[in-house]
């Protein structure tokens, strides 16, 4: 009874935060189905035409459906009719390669750039360009390295870069002084994941090297996961997973301070990109493949793995509620349905612009940056409900 309800009446179309706000007063009968955590996952589970997330979800009552469903809904209206509801807001050319970019909670657009700098720019003054070409500087730069900025991450109002002159530097871009603290390790900085509570960073010599963000980057603790290069890290508050260029992927244990599981993902593929959520953990790899792993198995087992369309190694993937995006060298970004197995939704692509090296996505704004020293922005060209 409840699936042919949620599924059949006309207003069952409309989007769910209005259906949350209006149909629920109609009568108390309405408003006790609205309430109702099934109601919302049949509902998600229409939309997305397949099993939601990719993981068994546990204990459905503690899992929030209803704003998953309105993730998963703004996505895809946002996706499926990406030429009417995403606009192309600025597209600039540099006379460097940009390798990293990121996207903050403050508004700003950080990107990294082999001219030794960091440029940012406020997000709301490139959505009301009216001219993608139009060539608009950043609003202002920040200057600390001697080489390559390489890797770019942020959390809250601070921002961390690590670059291949081996500088790792902590910002504050709201104050007037930005560098908040710097430290130097011995060699390349190639990636970077910040938390509240802790900075990890791997590095070329194929060390995981862990910070205190909250005492000046004080070093913490440093491990050896790999005989190459580290090129890929992410943690959460538990765990830090990094990928090597041998091909070795670690998942470090923060409260026991010791390795829980090193893996492969195939015999002749490396982990390029991560993604840590709550309830899964996404890899791409340098064959263009996709995997899931579960973090709540006590092994950290990878449960599926999927082609996702790319030809060349998945430079970023991002995961959440609402949907899943990959970019990738072969010069696409593609937005899938948060679902096993993913349907796309969407796919930019530009010949003249192959290699997507950054790529950041938050709110419904997406940034790329190409080997071809393009940055480009889209966002929703109008207010997404």
């Amino acid at each position: 009874m409840k699936l042919k309800w949620t599924s059949t009446l006309p207003w069952m179309s409309c989007h769910q935060r209005e259906v949350s706000e209006t149909v629920s007063c109609v009568c108390r009968r309405f408003h006790e189905l609205l309430q109702d955590p099934t109601t919302w996952r049949l509902r998600v589970e229409s939309s997305v035409k397949g099993h939601y997330l990719r993981l068994d979800l546990g204990d459905e009552e503690e899992f929030p459906w209803r704003y998953a469903c309105s993730a998963v809904e703004t996505e895809h209206q946002r996706w499926t009719s990406c030429q009417a509801s995403m606009q192309e807001v600025f597209n600039y050319r540099h006379y460097s390669v940009m390798d990293t970019c990121c996207l903050m909670k403050n508004g700003l657009l950080a990107v990294g750039s082999r001219d030794y700098r960091i440029m940012l720019w406020d997000v709301n003054r490139l959505k009301e360009n009216r001219n993608p070409s139009k060539k608009l500087l950043p609003d202002f730069t920040l200057n600390e390295y001697e080489g390559w900025v390489w890797t770019l991450d942020c959390h809250e109002d601070l921002l961390v870069s690590g670059g291949w002159d081996s500088r790792i530097v902590l910002w504050d871009v709201n104050r007037l002084e930005a560098v908040v603290a710097k430290n130097k390790h011995r060699v390349a900085i190639l990636c970077s994941t910040l938390q509240q509570n802790l900075l990890a960073v791997g590095a070329y010599d194929s060390k995981v090297l862990m910070y205190d963000p909250r005492q000046g980057l004080k070093a913490i603790s440093f491990y050896t996961p790999n005989k190459k290069a580290v090129l890929s890290i992410a943690s959460d508050d538990k765990y830090i997973i990094s990928g090597g260029e041998d091909g070795q992927s670690s998942v470090w244990c923060k409260r026991t301070k010791r390795p829980l599981k090193t893996f492969r993902v195939s015999s002749d593929a490396y982990v390029s990109s991560i993604w840590m959520g709550s309830r899964e953990v996404i890899l791409g790899d340098s064959k263009g493949i996709v995997h899931v792993m579960d973090p709540n198995h006590p092994e950290f087992a990878i449960v599926k793995s999927d082609n996702v369309g790319h030809t060349d190694k998945v430079t970023k993937v991002i995961g959440g509620y609402g949907s899943l995006l990959t970019a990738s060298r072969d010069g696409s970004i593609k937005v899938h349905s948060p679902s096993w197995p993913a349907k796309t939704w969407a796919t930019l692509s530009d010949e003249t612009k192959p290699q997507c090296v950054g790529t950041a996505y938050r709110q419904g704004v997406l940034a790329c940056t190409y080997h071809t020293n393009f940055l480009k922005v889209w966002a929703p060209s109008e207010v997404t409900v």
